[in-house]
């Protein structure tokens, strides 16, 4: 019967097991230099211009998207927000969850 296991099993075969990925991934980039390690794999060291894992940036705010987020920020809801612009919900919805609405305005 398998037994779920530890915390301090999990941790401890976590880094073993990173521990050997990371000698494999060295013997692997010596045998073909043209492997790069992803952003994830770097663990946050020198992971390039976007961040620690290698995210996208923030898309910069459409004009609707700056109407919408100023709106959630007054803590309106999705479907006031749809009613007074003439929109539908899902509409609302979408430009909220492409841009991460709402958040801090842009200065």
């Amino acid at each position: 019967m398998n037994q779920k296991p530890k915390q301090w099993q999990i941790d401890k075969y976590q880094d073993i097991y990173k521990r050997a990925w990371d000698r494999q991934n060295k013997i692997d980039r010596i045998a073909n230099p043209k492997i790069m390690p992803s952003p994830q794999a770097k663990n946050g060291h020198n992971a390039g211009k976007f961040g620690k894992l290698g995210g996208a940036p923030k898309l910069t705010l459409s004009e609707n998207a700056k109407i919408i987020n100023k709106m959630l920020i007054k803590k309106m809801t999705v479907a006031e927000i749809s009613e007074i612009l003439g929109k539908s919900h899902r509409a609302v919805t979408q430009v909220k969850n492409r841009y991460g609405l709402p958040r801090e305005t842009e200065k």
